[in-house]
């Protein structure tokens, strides 16, 4: 998960060369949404669940976040925005074997079942931010 991490930190600062100049990229409102469901999540459906629940619910983001990059790239394609095409699947090609490395870990909660069942704590989480 630590690699997926530097891997969203590392193409974060390339996308908004992907955007036209003229095109509005004020986004306030989506950055406040997304923001404010990350906080929940993190919060309190992170607290609720048992760290295997709220590992494999965050590998369904990533698989989720894998589909949208295949749509995106078809899109991009057909509209003719090479750049856009390009990055996905670069992105792509980089993002997918770090999901898979990330889908085998689940075989730790196999080898450490009393953990798998525990519920996050503050702090205490898989995902805790450090």
């Amino acid at each position: 998960m630590l690699d997926l991490a530097k891997h969203a930190d590392e193409v974060l600062g390339t996308l908004p060369d992907l955007i036209p100049a003229e095109a509005d990229t004020s986004g306030s409102v989506a950055r406040l949404i997304g923001r404010y469901l990350s906080n929940l999540r993190e919060g309190l459906l992170d607290r609720m669940l048992e760290e295997q629940q709220s590992y494999r619910s965050t590998l369904l983001g990533l698989y989720h976040g894998v589909d949208t990059a295949r749509m995106l790239q078809r899109v991009a394609l057909a509209g003719g925005h090479q750049k856009v095409a390009m990055f996905c699947r670069e992105w792509l090609l980089t993002r997918e074997p770090l999901i898979g490395a990330a889908n085998d870990a689940m075989g730790w909660f196999a080898s450490h079942p009393d953990r798998a069942i525990e519920r996050n704590a503050p702090g205490h989480s898989l995902f805790a931010r450090t």
